[in-house]
């Protein structure tokens, strides 16, 4: 659960080194960090806290599911990000360049089809 939530939060896995055998030994020492800085200053220390505590290398020592349930980030009703000023989706995007002005652009404006698909 941990892995999911790091990516969900910041878009990469918290072992994305881009070389499997670096990544291999990353995964089994259980090294990892929330870096570059910039890319979690809107990730408020709670939210940090709950993916470090899901990526504890013991599973006995991880939190049950419904340990994980309890914990304040998931309890909590206030918000999770923390304010940069003058932030909004596309200036993060930009700032951060992870997605290119016009991508950013088209995100931004995107509207989903209202299309329904049979299985």
């Amino acid at each position: 659960m941990g892995v999911i939530v790091y990516f969900l939060l910041r878009g990469y896995r918290p072992f994305d080194l881009g070389n499997e055998q670096e990544e291999i030994k990353a995964i089994c020492a259980g090294r990892y960090s929330f870096e570059p800085k910039e890319h979690w200053l809107d990730v408020s220390e709670t939210a940090c806290h709950f993916v470090r505590t899901m990526l504890t290398m013991k599973p006995t020592k991880r939190p049950t599911a419904e340990r994980a349930l309890e914990h304040p980030w998931v309890i909590s009703p206030g918000p999770h990000f923390v304010a940069i000023p003058s932030s909004s989706i596309t200036s993060s995007l930009y700032r951060l360049s992870i997605i290119s002005k016009d991508a950013a652009k088209e995100a931004h404006s995107y509207q989903a089809p209202n299309v329904v698909y049979r299985i």
